[in-house]
């Protein structure tokens, strides 16, 4: 059950209002003596004072409902007990008791049960003078209904808590996993801007005396591959930003897609790996979510290439298929050694990436040596407007 919140002052004036009206057509039904038979006591002082008590502590009931439920008992009792007219007092202990069983903690609905049948049980020992069976019968069925009623209200209540609940957690989770989504994003531009600017640097520290036009020309392709992996990474992070500004003055990138591929190739052969790109089947529009995981497996694979394989060339083959894209990408590198060193995060993330549309990845050593990186990402062109959603 939820902590109960403060009042605001509208329920407060509310309460008040309703325990004004109740209280006042208590006393003046007490006082009127239509509800008294021969055996009860003229009114008095006292016994508008009980009835007082039996109904006016309903105006603190969302407050404190298990006090307000016993002093409107013992009011009740009290008018029992001096022999006085009950009226229409039983209205506070109603109302205190459905309020008692519907709000508060569990604990504290089971000790009202309990204190509510201890109050109904002393009530009736008393054999109250002015309580006919058909009175006695309608009053328990007040009594019985009220917490009914309570219960149906703490159900409800209860119902909605969960399903607040239930969808915080569902946002906790889909914020985790957008950040886990960032994260291999992150990496994936990082691990391949570093590998590609990596190798360019040593062409350029090795040309710098013998070939200074091709040195600069290195340079410069390490000067694109940072704008252009800047680019990305401000793209990425933008799902980050807590205001709704600008982020900057510079454009951000597009989402990288399968139409960013060839651009992708075109930087790693600059970077001195010549890659073979093939596209079998009718390409064909395809979920954005899609198009990304497997530009992000070319980029990782091809990364993999330059840094651990000692790679001399690489193939990438896009085979587009009714119902599913096949990625594959080949080296004629040291398959064991990328194997081995290709087991961390990279690897870990393609697979994550697509099992995220549960598709299916193979990643080690060639039959024919080298590497080989294979990933089939279900993708019906039917499904591009739902996988933009």
């Amino acid at each position: 059950m939820p902590v109960r919140e403060p009042l605001s002052p509208r329920q407060l004036g509310w309460d008040i209002a309703l325990g004004g009206v109740i209280l006042g057509a208590a006393v003046a039904v007490h006082l009127a003596g239509t509800e008294a038979v021969a055996g009860n006591l003229e009114p008095s002082w006292l016994s508008v004072l009980f009835t007082a008590l039996a109904v006016g502590p309903v105006v603190a009931r969302r407050i404190y409902p298990l006090h307000v439920l016993t002093l409107t008992l013992i009011g009740l009792l009290l008018l029992v007990a001096t022999r006085n007219t009950v009226g229409i007092a039983t209205l506070g202990c109603t109302l205190a008791f459905y309020t008692a069983v519907g709000s508060g903690s569990r604990r504290s609905a089971r000790l009202s049960v309990g204190v509510m049948v201890l109050g109904v049980a002393v009530g009736l020992a008393m054999r109250p003078v002015d309580l006919s069976s058909g009175g006695a019968l309608s009053t328990l069925g007040a009594f019985l209904g009220s917490g009914v009623l309570g219960l149906g209200v703490r159900g409800r209540q209860e119902r909605f808590h969960a399903d607040v609940v239930a969808a915080r957690e569902r946002a906790a989770r889909g914020l985790a996993d957008e950040r886990l989504r960032i994260t291999r994003d992150l990496h994936d531009i990082i691990g391949h801007a570093m590998g590609v600017m990596v190798v360019q640097a040593g062409v350029a520290e090795r040309l710098l005396d013998s070939n200074p036009e091709e040195a600069r020309a290195a340079v410069a392709r390490i000067g694109a591959t940072g704008r252009t992996s800047l680019a990305e990474m401000r793209q990425v992070l933008q799902a980050l930003r807590n205001d709704d500004g600008p982020a900057d003055a510079l454009p951000l990138a597009p989402t990288p897609g399968l139409g960013e591929v060839p651009g992708l190739i075109s930087r790693v052969r600059d970077a001195g790996l010549p890659v073979s790109f093939t596209v079998s089947g009718t390409p064909h529009p395809l979920p954005q979510g899609v198009e990304l995981a497997a530009y992000r497996i070319i980029q990782e694979a091809l990364t993999n290439c330059l840094k651990h394989a000692g790679a001399t060339s690489a193939t990438v083959v896009l085979s587009y298929c009714a119902n599913e894209l096949t990625v594959g990408i080949d080296d004629d590198g040291r398959g064991e050694s990328a194997a081995y060193a290709a087991t961390g995060n990279g690897i870990i993330g393609m697979r994550e990436r697509v099992a995220a549309y549960n598709g299916r990845l193979t990643a080690g050593p060639g039959v024919r040596g080298g590497f080989h990186v294979e990933a089939h990402l279900p993708a019906p062109a039917s499904d591009r407007q739902a996988g933009d959603a």
